[in-house]
């Protein structure tokens, strides 16, 4: 996170999705996406999105950099187009401290979220895809992973993970899905893997720094640290600590993908039940 905190200063335009981000200018001059409190998406929304966020990149995925952003209240009232829409009609956000990501928008290459015919093949670090899905299937992710791709230099096509916030069991904080719900769209993006790189990834999980992503986690606002959604990131936590868990959730996802390829049928999982886990003492969450 940044140490000086930016203020939004321009409102530019609502972005496509579900917990409806909005493309703002901060007071540093660059251009941010950004994600509201009290979403109507539901609560831990911006805890998830930090964490999923800091979890991702303990593990040196790709993942652009967050911080938290200043929304004020004269920002809001001058830019009503930023409001929450509803069946009731707009909903105006609250004013205060938002997750803010760099807009991948503006580089040398533009990104893309959905590859053309057999493009995957071009992807560097595909393997990368295999352990975020153990990552997600570990923190509970209720959607489908999202990615956003650009075009190198040399013709190759770099990936960044982005969107972490129905991790955690979701917004609400309620959700137990199967481990299938958060593989990538299209699964011909993850490559064949071997027997000796099914246990080189389970390792590179297994080395992840807990103690250090709870001092992460114990910096985020006070205001994102409700109970369901810290009690949520600790299970995920217990579930990537486990050799056990890690080597059933990667036998299943591996097995998915294989029934797909080789007989093109989905496979019916019934997902590992993740054990109730007390808070981690350094890390107070609110009701």
């Amino acid at each position: 996170m940044c140490s000086d905190l930016l203020v939004s200063t321009f409102f530019f335009r609502k972005l496509r999705g579900g917990s409806q981000p909005i493309l703002v200018q901060a007071s540093n001059q660059s251009f941010y996406v950004v994600k509201l409190p009290r979403n109507p998406q539901g609560p831990n929304l911006l805890f998830n999105e930090s964490a999923g966020s800091e979890l991702y990149h303990a593990l040196r995925l790709p993942v652009p950099d967050w911080t938290p952003l200043l929304v004020t209240d004269d920002f809001l009232d001058r830019n009503p187009g930023c409001w929450f829409a509803s069946r009731e009609g707009a909903i105006r956000p609250q004013a205060g401290l938002v997750f803010a990501s760099p807009f991948l928008g503006t580089g040398r290459h533009p990104a893309m979220d959905i590859l053309p015919h057999t493009s995957h093949v071009c992807i560097e670090d595909r393997f990368n895809f295999w352990v975020a899905w153990i990552l997600d299937v570990c923190a509970n992710h209720a959607d489908n992973r999202q990615v956003l791709f650009a075009e190198t230099d040399h013709g190759t096509l770099s990936s960044t993970f982005i969107d972490f916030g129905h991790m955690f069991g979701g917004p609400e904080g309620l959700d137990n899905p199967l481990p299938a719900a958060s593989r990538y769209l299209d699964w011909r993006i993850y490559p064949h893997i071997e027997t000796e790189e099914l246990l080189s990834i389970t390792n590179v999980v297994k080395n992840l720094n807990a103690d250090r992503l709870w001092q992460k986690v114990a910096h985020l606002p006070d205001e994102w640290k409700t109970l369901s959604a810290v009690r949520a990131f600790n299970q995920a936590l217990h579930c990537l600590c486990s050799s056990s868990f890690l080597n059933d959730a990667m036998q299943m996802i591996v097995s998915d993908l294989d029934s797909k390829r080789n007989r093109g049928e989905k496979a019916n999982y019934h997902a590992p039940r993740i054990p109730r886990s007390v808070l981690h003492s350094r890390v107070c969450a609110v009701a």
